[in-house]
């Protein structure tokens, strides 16, 4: 896995919402060194992938978790378990609460495997995200760090699961020993 300073998803799909802004922010791309944690199967890349992001999430140990899935259709996997709403036509959202350890290892797969073919996913401790309507933008998110007393952060995952981007308002955070790459 390579940590860049420079954002990749999300540099086209968010704005600030206010002046405040991150204290911490990267894009993680799994590289074909990845799969050496994997489990065996039929895409070691993919599942290698998968256990790097699920470690990452399940290293904040904070609850509950919101998955925001935004989606060209009404079903994908996530709109299987939890709320489905109809932003225009043709762009959906789906919103899934997760609350403790077992359901981030009965959800997040889902979430995951949703990405990687196609959709994009957020994962935040925001259960309310503004969505600017923008005729230009396919998706466009404004992220609000107002609060400096709660800690707020913001994980999109890239289009085909290739990483994900990461926004914080603090700086301890899973990867923080890994070396981040100014480019």
């Amino acid at each position: 896995m390579i940590l860049y300073r420079v954002l990749g998803e999300l540099d086209d799909t968010f704005k600030w919402k206010t002046s405040l802004q991150e204290d911490t922010q990267f894009y993680a791309f799994f590289d074909e060194t990845d799969y050496e944690s994997a489990t065996l199967g039929a895409d070691d890349y993919q599942n290698g992938a998968f256990f790097l992001l699920k470690n990452f999430v399940l290293g904040f140990k904070r609850y509950p978790l919101y998955v925001h899935a935004f989606s060209g259709g009404s079903e994908i996997s996530l709109s299987k378990v939890r709320i489905t709403t109809k932003l225009s036509r043709g762009r959906y959202h789906h919103l899934l609460e997760i609350c403790s350890l077992e359901e981030v290892e009965k959800y997040l797969p889902m979430a995951y495997s949703d990405a990687y073919n196609g959709q994009n996913i957020l994962i935040t401790m925001e259960k309310d995200v503004s969505i600017i309507n923008d005729p230009d933008a396919w998706l466009l998110l404004a992220f609000d760090f107002s609060i400096p007393s709660k800690d707020i952060y913001y994980l999109m995952i890239s289009h085909d699961a290739a990483g994900f981007d990461f926004v914080a308002n603090f700086t301890e955070h899973p990867f923080q020993d890994r070396k981040i790459i100014e480019e």
